[in-house]
């Protein structure tokens, strides 16, 4: 039955994405729109950076030498390229649960969804949801933030990596390995969570609540509906890169031009192997 089950939801997902094709270009947008947070980050440091005091030491090399303001200035820009960075695909998760949802309660899946259910979750969204958006975003930033600052911390206590002996540098890493998982807990409970906000129109917090409930109570449902996803997803990864590489191939020996540039098909179609 719970194979059933998640062949099921596998199914309807399938149509859902059928139904709403434009849902494959919604991660694109935050993309693109992190891409420009990155480089206002990235100018942001050099800003930052350039107000620090110059100064010549004994041997006549220069270095910039920065007070506690100017170190809290880059602490806070750097938390605020996080937070937004997670926002935007919060925002995307959001908005897909809310078309998914649409559709799926949705009596007549082809004419009663209106011409754009993208749009419309997007809407629903950014004027009514965003506040519990940016409070689940927020967490997990919070997290993300904390385990950077402590890898930061190592590397700068101990840049040649020298110091420390093998018992410290285990717990150095059993810290971030708890971090990691209390991260991606948390972006999975808040996948979920917008969910139900979607749904329901709950706060974040009821929403993270009942999630967790949801997904404690049916957990071995839950495993097999991963478990198959996920194999669903190797399968047409494989199927993708095998097709692009037999394309490859396939250019290779029949388009007049590549044949007498190459000596062998073999590299090439590795290469689009690999990187398809």
């Amino acid at each position: 039955n719970r194979i059933f089950l998640a062949v099921g939801v596998i199914i309807e997902a399938a149509k859902a994405m059928q139904r709403m094709p434009l849902m494959l270009t919604v991660p694109i947008v935050p993309a693109l729109l992190t891409f420009g947070v990155f480089c206002y980050w990235m100018f942001g440091n050099f800003w930052i950076a350039s107000v620090g005091e110059l100064k010549l030491d004994g041997n006549g090399f220069a270095q910039i030498e920065y007070d506690n303001t100017l170190k809290g200035m880059l602490a806070y820009h750097f938390f605020g390229f996080i937070w937004t960075s997670v926002l935007l695909n919060h925002i995307a998760w959001a908005i897909i649960a809310g078309a998914v949802s649409q559709w799926y309660f949705a009596r007549d899946k082809d004419g009663g969804l209106g011409p754009s259910p993208i749009l419309a979750s997007a809407k629903r969204v950014l004027f009514y949801h965003l506040g519990s958006v940016c409070f689940g975003s927020l967490i997990v930033a919070i997290i993300k933030y904390i385990r950077y600052m402590m890898n930061f911390l190592k590397r700068y206590a101990d840049p040649e990596n020298k110091c420390y002996g093998k018992l410290v540098k285990v717990i150095w890493c059993c810290i971030d390995c708890c971090l990691r998982c209390f991260e991606k807990i948390m972006e999975f409970i808040s996948r979920n969570s917008y969910i139900l906000i979607m749904i329901e129109s709950e706060s974040f917090c009821t929403s993270a609540r009942h999630a967790f409930g949801y997904l404690v109570s049916n957990l071995a449902g839950l495993a097999m509906v991963q478990s198959i996803g996920d194999l669903f997803l190797f399968l047409g990864k494989v199927f993708v890169a095998t097709m692009s590489a037999g394309l490859c191939a396939l250019i290779l020996t029949s388009a007049p031009q590549f044949n007498f540039a190459t000596t062998s098909i073999v590299l090439p179609c590795v290469t689009v192997l690999i990187a398809a």
